[in-house]
């Protein structure tokens, strides 16, 4: 009798369910990462608050700290969540899929406000207008708890396969 990892096939080549723990690992290992660079941004940019966007200083950490966040957004939904669905052999779907599983799996409040962080990130990717940035500072503002809480729920789940 053989003693094997169940696997599955992923684009044509059998994959064994530990490689994709040890992707998950990976995955974790920058999410705490993340989650220490963000909050590191979000403090600075906190205490520099009461600067006008005309300060250079001030621009350069909200530019690192809204760069991060649209990074760490991306990171959770095409990374984490599609890593979780692979080590639980999910066939991952769509976005939509992917955004609604985590919800069920409690990584997150709502599909709807993951969908928000998504649109914030969005606009973050397409901002020019310095007249746009005070209301895109309050939203940054108001979504990094949220995205940090998603982190750490995300690693905390996340836990029970890398033990």
């Amino acid at each position: 009798m053989h003693n094997f990892t169940p696997s599955f096939r992923k684009r044509g080549a059998f994959v064994s369910k530990s490689n994709h723990i040890q992707n998950l690992g990976k995955i974790v290992k920058q999410l705490k990462d993340a989650e220490k660079h963000l909050k590191i941004s979000y403090q600075r940019c906190q205490k520099m608050a009461l600067k006008e966007f005309s300060d250079e200083d001030y621009l350069i950490e909200f530019e690192a700290l809204t760069g991060r966040f649209a990074r760490w957004v991306d990171m959770l939904i095409h990374k984490f969540f599609r890593a979780i669905d692979t080590v639980e052999l999910v066939d991952t779907g769509t976005l939509i899929d992917v955004i609604n599983r985590a919800e069920k799996r409690g990584l997150i409040d709502s599909a709807m406000e993951m969908r928000s962080l998504k649109d914030l990130r969005n606009d973050i990717a397409h901002e020019y207008l310095t007249e746009k940035l005070t209301l895109l500072q309050t939203e940054v503002y108001q979504s990094v708890p949220k995205l940090l809480s998603m982190i750490s729920a995300g690693i905390t789940y996340a836990q029970k396969y890398l033990v």
